[in-house]
C-alpha cells in the first residue's frame, strides 16, 4: 500500500474533482442552442382556405416548410399549431427600448482660467448635445419583462435607438431574447440619431441654439478633416486632435451614415432637409406626425419616414352623438301603415314646466371641438397621405410601448390603410431598409427562425400571439378571451376609491369607476405627480374576470403621456396588486392598493 501525506491527498482529490467537473464547466460556457421544433398545421396566409403546412426549425434557422401531412423528422419537439397564422416576427424600426441615452460630456477642453482675460472666441470643444460616437451596442440592456412585452405583440427584432440629443449616437439592431448582450446584438452602428434637443442646462437650449451647435460641429469636422489631409500630405499646420466624435462626424458628412432625424412638425422636417442639403449627409425622418405636409418633397428625395403613430388622445366626434340619437330615435310611421288602435289614446297631460338647472361647468364651443377632431384625424391619416405620395413608410414604437403601436396600426387599417402594407412595413421592408433582409423578415428556408404564431390576422382587434420564436428560442403566451369570464356574482366596482400607486405605497389619489354587467370598466382618476405637488387627470379603462381586475390608466404629463397597466385582486372593498408604469420609454413596477369609500358602498365581495 502506498501511503500519501495529507497535502498530497488533498492535491490528488482536487485534481480528480476538477477532471470530473470539466465537462460541466464546458457545457456552462458553451453558447445555448435552441431545441429543434416542428410547427404542425400552420397557415401561411390570412385566407380561410389557406393550405396547412409544417415549419421545421433547427439551430436557429428555418430548415424546411412542408405540407402538414408530411412526416416530421425524429428528435423534434412537435407543436400542434393547426389553424394558427405563421408570420415573420415584426421589426420595430425605431424604439428607445433597451437604451438609456447618457448625457454628453459638454466641456472637453481644459477648464477655463477664471483669472485670465475674457476670450472673444468660443470654446473649441463644446459638446453639449453632441455625442455621435456613442454606441447603443455597448450599453444595450433589456430585462425579461421588456423582452416579453414586445414578443407578445409579435416583435422579434428592435432597432434600439438613442434619443434626446442633437447628435445622440448609433443605434443597435437586437433580437428579443433573454440572453447576454453579446448574444442578442445583431449589428451595431446601424444609424446615427439626431433631434433638435439637448439635455442639461445652458447653451444651447433653443431651436436657434441647436442649429448653431450642429452647424459649428460640422464646421469643426470639416476643419479637422482638412488638418488631417494637410498633415498626411506633409504640409505645415498643427496636428489634428484625437477626437472620436469628429471622426464620426466626418463619416456623416462623407455620406457613409444615414441620420435618423426626429421631427414631428412639418417645419422641423423641412429644417432637416435643408441641413442635409447644406452639408451633404443622408437623412430619414422619425416620428413625422406632420410629414404628410411635406410628402411630395420626401418622395422626390426618396427620404423614408418611420412613424410612431402617436396621435395623442382621440377627441370625441361632435357628430357621433347626433348620429346615434337619429338611429335610436323613433321613426314616424307613415299615414295609413301599421295596426290601427282600437281606442283613441288619451292625450298626455302637459307636465309642469320646471325651472332649468344652472350649469356652471365650462363647455368647449362646438367649433373648437370640431377643429380638435379635424386635426386629430389629420394626424391619424398621415400614413395614408404619405403612402399615396410614394413615400417609404415604416413603423416604430419610439418612446411608447409595442402594444400602443399595434393598437394604432389596427386603427390605421380601420381608417383605410392596407393591412398588407402594414405587414410588409413591419417585416420585409424594415429588414431591407436596415440591411438584414437576407436573415429576417421572411418565412423562407434558410432564414432566421424568428417568427410568431397568431390566432388571427394581427390587424384584427382580438388577435393575439400564441407562440413566439426568436432565433429558434420559443415562448408560449396564454390566450386571454376579451372580457374574460365576466365578473363573479355580487362583484361591482362602481364607486369612488382611494388609490395608492407607487414603489413605496405613499399617499395616492382617487378614482371613480363604473362597471357594466359584462365587467367592462370605465372611469377617471386624479393621481399625484412624482413629488406630490400636483394631480394628474387620468382616463381609466379595464375589465373584471371573476375577482381579477385589470385597469389601464392613461394620463398626460406635460409633453409626455404616461400609461399604467394594473392587475389586481378584489377582496371586499379592497383592491391589491401590481402595476407597470411606462413613460418616455422608461418602465417602473408599482405596488397598487385601493379602498372603496365608503366601505359600505355597493358591490363589494363580502
Amino acid at each position: 500500500m502506498i501511503k500519501c501525506s495529507s497535502s498530497i491527498s488533498r492535491f490528488l482529490l482536487g485534481t480528480i474533482l476538477i477532471t470530473l467537473m470539466a465537462p460541466f464547466a464546458v457545457a456552462q460556457n458553451r453558447a445555448a442552442t435552441p431545441a429543434p421544433h416542428a410547427l404542425r398545421g400552420v397557415r401561411l396566409s390570412t385566407e380561410d382556405d389557406a393550405p396547412l403546412h409544417t415549419i421545421l426549425l433547427r439551430d436557429g434557422r428555418i430548415e424546411a416548410i412542408q405540407p402538414a401531412d408530411a412526416e416530421i423528422p425524429s428528435g423534434m419537439v412537435e407543436i400542434d399549431a393547426e389553424g394558427l397564422l405563421a408570420l415573420p416576427a415584426f421589426l420595430d424600426a425605431w424604439t428607445q427600448t433597451g437604451c438609456e441615452t447618457p448625457s454628453p460630456v459638454a466641456e472637453q477642453d481644459r477648464p477655463a482660467s477664471v483669472g485670465a482675460n475674457v476670450l472673444v472666441d468660443m470654446r473649441q470643444a463644446n459638446r453639449k448635445g453632441i455625442q455621435p460616437a456613442f454606441e447603443v451596442a455597448s450599453a444595450f440592456a433589456l430585462d425579461e419583462e421588456g423582452v416579453k412585452s414586445h414578443r407578445k405583440e409579435g416583435f422579434g427584432v428592435v432597432l434600439s435607438s438613442p434619443s434626446g440629443e442633437i447628435l445622440a449616437g448609433h443605434s443597435a439592431l437586437a433580437v428579443l431574447r433573454d440572453a447576454a448582450r453579446r448574444d442578442v446584438i445583431v449589428r451595431g452602428g446601424v444609424l446615427q440619431h439626431a433631434a433638435f434637443r439637448a439635455s442639461g442646462s445652458g447653451y444651447p437650449n433653443t431651436l436657434m441654439g441647436f442649429h448653431s451647435q450642429l452647424r459649428q460641429f460640422f464646421y469643426d469636422t470639416q476643419h479637422h478633416f482638412e488638418l488631417g489631409a494637410r498633415r498626411e500630405a506633409g504640409k505645415p499646420g498643427p496636428r489634428p486632435a484625437w477626437d472620436r466624435n469628429l471622426q464620426v462626424g466626418a463619416q456623416i458628412l462623407d455620406g457613409g451614415e444615414v441620420v435618423l432625424c426626429e421631427a414631428r412638425s412639418a417645419r422641423d422636417v423641412r429644417r432637416w432637409i435643408r441641413l442635409s442639403e447644406e452639408f451633404g449627409f443622408q437623412i430619414a425622418i422619425a416620428g413625422g406626425a406632420e410629414a404628410w405636409k411635406v410628402a411630395p418633397e420626401l418622395a422626390a428625395k426618396k427620404i423614408p419616414v418611420v412613424l410612431d403613430l402617436d396621435w395623442g388622445k382621440e377627441p370625441k366626434d361632435p357628430d357621433a352623438k347626433e348620429e346615434k340619437s337619429k338611429k335610436g330615435g323613433d321613426e314616424a310611421t307613415p299615414e295609413g301603415e301599421g295596426d290601427a288602435p282600437t281606442e283613441a289614446a288619451p292625450e298626455p297631460e302637459e307636465p309642469e314646466e320646471a325651472e332649468p338647472e344652472l350649469d356652471y361647468n365650462y363647455h368647449e364651443p362646438e367649433g373648437v371641438r370640431r377643429e380638435k377632431r379635424r386635426l386629430w384625424v389629420e394626424r391619424r391619416d398621415n400614413a395614408l397621405r404619405l403612402q399615396e405620395a410614394g413615400v417609404v413608410v415604416l413603423f416604430g414604437s419610439g418612446s411608447r410601448k409595442a402594444s400602443d403601436l399595434m393598437e394604432s396600426l389596427r386603427a390605421l387599417v380601420e381608417a383605410g390603410y392596407s393591412k398588407d402594407l402594414v405587414q410588409t412595413a413591419l417585416t420585409s421592408a424594415a429588414s431591407k431598409w436596415l440591411g438584414v433582409d437576407a436573415e429576417f423578415g421572411q418565412l423562407e428556408v434558410g432564414y432566421s427562425a424568428t417568427l410568431s404564431l397568431w390566432n388571427d390576422d394581427p390587424t384584427q382587434e382580438d388577435a393575439q400571439v400564441t407562440w413566439s420564436f426568436v432565433e429558434g428560442f420559443p415562448e408560449e403566451f396564454e390566450i386571454k378571451k376579451k372580457g374574460g369570464e365576466g365578473p363573479a356574482e355580487g362583484v361591482d366596482l362602481t364607486g369612488t376609491w382611494t388609490i395608492s400607486m407607487s414603489d413605496d405605497n405613499s399617499d395616492g389619489g382617487t378614482m371613480t369607476l363604473t362597471m357594466d354587467e359584462e365587467g367592462a370598466i370605465k372611469g377617471t382618476a386624479e393621481v399625484p405627480g412624482q413629488f406630490g405637488d400636483e394631480l394628474h387627470h387620468a382616463e381609466i379603462g379595464g375589465s373584471v374576470s371573476g375577482r381579477d381586475v385589470e385597469l389601464s390608466f392613461t394620463m398626460d404629463m406635460g409633453e409626455m403621456q404616461a400609461e399604467i397597466e394594473v392587475e389586481c385582486k378584489l377582496k371586499g372593498d379592497s383592491l391589491e396588486g401590481k402595476g407597470q408604469l411606462s413613460v418616455a420609454g422608461h418602465e417602473m413596477e408599482l405596488d397598487v392598493k385601493a379602498e372603496r369609500t365608503p366601505k359600505a358602498g355597493k358591490g363589494g365581495v363580502q
